[in-house]
């Protein structure tokens, strides 16, 4: 395990450096335009290393796990998808029904698996789902978690923090159950943010793109639902880890459809961007979100085993929390 985070560390921060220096040989950067909060051409061709780091390190660890069930390389097939349509989108926009289209194809990955959501798992209550609503909670989940992440993708530093800290905290909370390939391919995807992190930290050499964003929105949606379905821990706690990006992106969206904006083209409406655009810099944006992702983190480590009173005051806390920093902004 810590040699397959290790090998990810390794790989991903290589090919970063060798992408901040050839970018402009492969034609991805990114321009600033009127909704960009970067201020000069910036490479993002950053996901790709990421990516290479991430597959290193998972190809180590399952070579080495005989135990390995089949149909992880089924979801490493739908992950693959996601990042080579998000690819396609970094060099020229692709017409939205085939990117959808991949993001509904990735979304089956679950029930290929066996691990779609059965059970919806509450603090000391349970939701059992008939088969039209475990298809409907599992799809929408994957979709939005890939098109959430990618919305939060806009400032040095933030959705390699989130990966980071995030997929850390899958680890932890896997290893306390001794679930150690989980905890192994989720400690291999925090090792390779945090090689690209290394060019990405605020003032930013390289983005990830969408490539990068895209495909851990799929893998972060596919590991809670996986956690949620073997009793690594429940969807909450999951949610709880990345929340600092699923309530700025989801409260933003329909505060958006609430004011009959159209949703898929890009803005600079979301909490952070609005931070920035009020005078933050990024670092000190940046800093703060890592504040609240640290906090977040510990949030669902101390809950994992938590009685369900604890954990019910936890989310009526978190909600409370939620409501101010966007009662500031």
């Amino acid at each position: 395990m810590i040699a397959a985070a290790l090998l990810a560390l390794a790989v991903s921060a290589l090919a970063c450096a060798v992408l901040v220096r050839h970018s402009d040989k492969l034609g991805l950067i990114d321009v600033p335009n009127e909704r960009s909060l970067h201020q000069k051409p910036v490479p993002r061709s950053g996901g790709i290393g990421l990516l290479a780091g991430i597959c290193a390190g998972s190809a180590w660890l399952l070579s080495r796990d005989s135990s390995a069930p089949a149909w992880l390389w089924i979801a490493g097939i739908a992950a693959v998808a996601v990042a080579v349509v998000s690819l396609f989108d970094d060099y020229e926009d692709v017409p939205s029904w085939l990117r959808f289209g991949v993001h509904l194809a990735a979304s089956a990955t679950p029930f290929l698996a066996g691990v779609e959501f059965q059970v919806i798992n509450f603090p000391g209550h349970a939701v059992h789902l008939p088969l039209l609503g475990s298809i409907a909670f599992t799809v929408a989940f994957v979709v939005w978690y890939i098109n959430f992440y990618n919305f939060m993708d806009g400032m040095d530093g933030f959705a390699g923090s989130m990966a980071l800290i995030g997929f850390t905290t899958m680890s932890l909370l896997a290893l306390r159950g001794d679930h150690l390939l989980f905890a192994g391919l989720t400690a291999a995807i925090a090792a390779a943010a945090a090689g690209f992190l290394l060019f990405n930290a605020p003032p930013a050499k390289i983005f990830m793109g969408d490539v990068g964003s895209a495909t851990l929105g799929f893998l972060a949606a596919f590991f809670t639902i996986w956690a949620d379905h073997a009793g690594i821990f429940p969807v909450w706690i999951g949610v709880l880890a990345f929340s600092a990006f699923a309530i700025d992106a989801t409260v933003t969206l329909f505060r958006r459809l609430a004011r009959r904006e159209k949703i898929w083209e890009a803005h600079r409406t979301h909490f952070y961007q609005r931070l920035v655009r009020s005078g933050w810099s990024h670092r000190k944006t940046t800093g703060w979100a890592v504040v609240l992702m640290l906090a977040t983190s510990v949030s669902a480590l101390l809950l994992q085993d938590a009685p369900a009173v604890a954990g019910a005051l936890a989310l009526v806390a978190w909600v409370a929390v939620y409501t101010a920093i966007a009662w500031f902004v």
